[in-house]
């Protein structure tokens, strides 16, 4: 019996190898640009991409075919920021500060929206009049309404469906739902606005198609939602209904990147991802 057992972990583990579907990454170009452990990154229509160098106070601006750019917010500091999206200007979880911000892409402060001392926003997600962050020092959701000038949160700490422990990134999934990186609960969750639905995407755990550390979320064209999770390094992808799909591979080999954080993917299915540790932002072409 106990011989059986060990085959039968045996095959547990390798399981997930064995029955999994890998993708294609194909690497494009990589750059440090003196990176100093960015954090996430984010792009726009016209094919630029901004990443947050926190720790060097700056946005990074890169383009594929342009050259790079710095970007330094006039008389604010951004020092360990982790957040950045992009609507019609940059905006930043200013998570020291306790605020969001939003820069345009000449250093100028368009946004200085201050949030409750308590709050340390990790990541913003900007959709028409509303904007979301996670707040990792309340264990929540925080929903800002730019019309009315209303505040409300979802969720308190905690490990329910509904509930976070130190919520982290997040995007717009379409018009309705949010999927945010539930980071130590190890889950990617999808919710709406209003509280009234909450669903599970990718579940906890170091074997293929589960995440320890979920960290950045992006959407391809073929509506795949990958992962990236931070401990294992591993890029993964799954539909809108939590099923596995598959993790990146290249030249054979599962890719195993360098602690990465945030990624975005453009409309070329190129993803970027923040080698966070390495100080590089790596590009990819999805196949």
């Amino acid at each position: 019996m106990k011989i059986r057992r060990n085959w039968l972990f045996i095959f547990w583990v390798l399981s997930g190898f064995l029955f999994s579907t890998e993708i294609d990454f194909v690497h494009i170009k990589s750059y440090q640009e003196s990176f100093l452990h960015p954090t996430d990154i984010v792009g726009n229509n016209s094919g630029d991409v901004f990443v947050l160098d926190g720790v060097n106070g700056r946005i990074v601006q890169l383009h594929l075919s342009e050259k790079t750019a710095f970007i330094y917010p006039e008389n604010e500091s951004i020092h360990d920021a982790v957040g950045i999206d992009y609507h019609n200007g940059i905006w930043i979880a200013d998570t020291p500060r306790h605020r969001i911000l939003k820069v345009g892409e000449s250093g100028e402060i368009r946004s200085n929206i201050r949030l409750s001392s308590s709050s340390q926003p990790v990541d913003v997600c900007v959709k028409d009049n509303f904007i979301h962050f996670t707040d990792r020092n309340n264990h929540q959701i925080g929903v800002v309404d730019l019309i009315n000038l209303e505040n409300h949160f979802i969720g308190e700490k905690g490990e329910s469906l509904g509930e976070f422990t130190f919520p982290g990134h997040m995007i717009q999934l379409n018009n309705s739902y949010l999927l945010v990186s539930d980071i130590y609960n190890g889950r990617v969750v999808g919710l709406t606005s209003n509280k009234s639905l909450f669903f599970k995407v990718a579940s906890f755990g170091t074997q293929i198609g589960q995440v320890y550390r979920p960290k950045g979320i992006g959407l391809d064209s073929k509506k795949r939602i990958w992962i990236a999770d931070g401990y294992t390094g591993l890029i993964q992808a799954f539909d809108q209904d939590g099923t596995f799909l598959g993790t990146a591979k290249q030249n054979g080999s599962l890719l195993r990147l360098t602690t990465p954080t945030g990624i975005w993917i453009d409309q070329q299915d190129r993803m970027w991802v923040v080698e966070s540790f390495s100080n590089t932002v790596s590009v990819w072409q999805i196949k």
